[in-house]
């Protein structure tokens, strides 16, 4: 093909797509792109844009009020055209540029003029006959995209405006969406009626989760103009662009939450989680799930993952983050932690699983509290090697009992306590332990 300049492609099916650009070339391939074959268009215009509705039936478009139509696959190209304006009852021949062509069905069409002030053209008889939709539209259309029947988009320009225009009935009417996006759109594709994209000039791609509402920019490795965006799921889309440049993403072009470590460590009776993230997308945060291995009520499937705690995110980030938990009071035994990671959409992800095992104590023990002297709390760690009830109480010289810490029945496992003695005179004290037949006690000095 020479030096001719791809602009876009269209794919009917993974097989069968077309593409178009300078020289009003047409090339098919019916083997997912890795051959094409010429077609003759017809016209040495530029084409700027071209849509199939199936195999057979589709549309090129570009420069000089080209119109080109196949009903069979583009083994023959014919015209069609768009009739003259009227002004102030006298025919006025426009040479017009039409960047963009989408047809909803075999009837119902729509093309996008420019390359200055533009409008919207809407066919009901595939391309016989044209009007214009909607005299408001009167900027550059570079792009029009239907996720159904009724709601579609169109994008463009004027001037320094960048324009975003919305229906929802069809194409009969047409409203446009405020936007803050800076640089000019060129294509637009949705995946539903609430997650799309654009690109535009110097490299830029925006991505909406609100059905256009708002736009968030995403980071690219180039600032070349990209002319087409595309995408065949929620994550997998593709970009192409002036000096070759061709686009890939499988996050659906966000930056994703990146977990760079999760591990968990057992310390008495709790266990410590630990985890960092490199980068962060519309992260809404982490839901802690845990299961007991082995344990009575461990079931089938997921049924035994428990929701433990949440935590928030922070949002969209490219700085490392990081983040812990404390599951406390377990007994002894072997546990699964995962994280679900959850975006504000909705959408979430699993993490990796880490498994922690809280040791049971060989005997009963009660250890010399810490810190000591103290002022004014303190720490009582004790350990039990079954179930028992536990009583902690606190008693001082004269021995009378000044606190009770413990009175209850608690499983076998490592524990601890805290004693504040803010309203105790300084002096020396005893914590004493009684679990079953185990009794023990401990002195401790209080300094004030």
């Amino acid at each position: 093909m020479g030096n001719s300049l791809l602009f876009i492609q269209f794919f009917v099916n993974k097989d069968t797509g077309y593409s178009v650009g300078s020289g009003g070339f047409i090339r098919k391939t019916t083997n997912g792109g890795e051959n094409w074959g010429v077609q003759n268009s017809g016209t040495g215009n530029n084409l700027l844009s071209v849509h199939f509705i199936n195999s057979d039936t589709g549309w090129a478009v570009g420069q000089y009020n080209t119109i080109r139509k196949t009903t069979d696959g583009g083994a023959s190209w014919f015209s069609q055209q768009i009739e003259s304006m009227s002004l102030f009852g006298q025919q006025i021949e426009s040479i017009s540029w039409y960047y963009a062509v989408y047809f909803i069905d075999g009837n119902n069409g729509f093309i996008g003029e420019g390359p200055n002030l533009g409008r919207l053209y809407r066919t009901t008889d595939g391309g016989s006959t044209w009007n214009t939709v909607n005299e408001s539209i009167t900027y550059s259309i570079r792009d029009i995209f239907f996720v159904n029947n009724l709601t579609g988009w169109a994008v463009g320009f004027a001037d320094l405006n960048q324009t975003i225009s919305k229906t929802t009935d069809g194409g009969l009417s047409w409203f446009n969406q405020p936007t803050e996006i800076s640089i000019s759109p060129i294509s637009v594709y949705f995946i539903d009626s609430n997650h799309g994209w654009l690109c535009s000039t110097v490299g830029r791609i925006f991505s909406t989760i609100d059905g256009g509402v708002s736009w968030q920019s995403q980071d690219t490795p180039t600032d070349v103009t990209l002319n087409e965006i595309y995408f065949t799921d929620i994550s997998t889309g593709w970009s192409v662009g002036e000096q070759g440049i061709i686009l890939k993403t499988l996050t659906g072009g966000t930056i994703p939450v990146e977990l760079t470590s999760f591990t968990g460590t057992a310390q008495h009776n709790y266990v410590s989680l630990n985890w960092q993230t490199a980068t962060e997308t519309n992260n809404s945060g982490f839901k802690i799930e845990r299961k007991q291995v082995g344990s009575p009520q461990s079931s089938v499937g997921n049924q035994d993952w428990n929701q433990i705690a949440f935590v928030p995110g922070f949002g969209t980030t490219t700085e490392p983050k990081s983040y812990s938990f404390i599951d406390e009071n377990l007994s002894s035994g072997k546990y699964q932690y995962r994280l679900k990671q959850i975006d504000f959409d909705g959408s979430f992800e699993y993490s990796n699983t880490v498994e922690v095992e809280v040791s049971t104590p060989v005997k009963f023990a009660l250890e010399q509290n810490y810190p000591n002297p103290f002022n004014p709390s303190t720490v009582i760690s004790y350990s039990l090697p079954q179930k028992e009830f536990v009583s902690i109480k606190v008693i001082d010289i004269l021995g009378r009992e000044v606190a009770t810490l413990v009175n209850e029945v608690k499983p076998a496992g490592k524990f601890e306590v805290e004693f504040d003695a803010s309203s105790l005179a300084s002096g020396v004290y005893v914590y004493q332990i009684k679990a079953g037949s185990f009794t023990t006690s401990k002195k401790m000095l209080l300094t004030k």
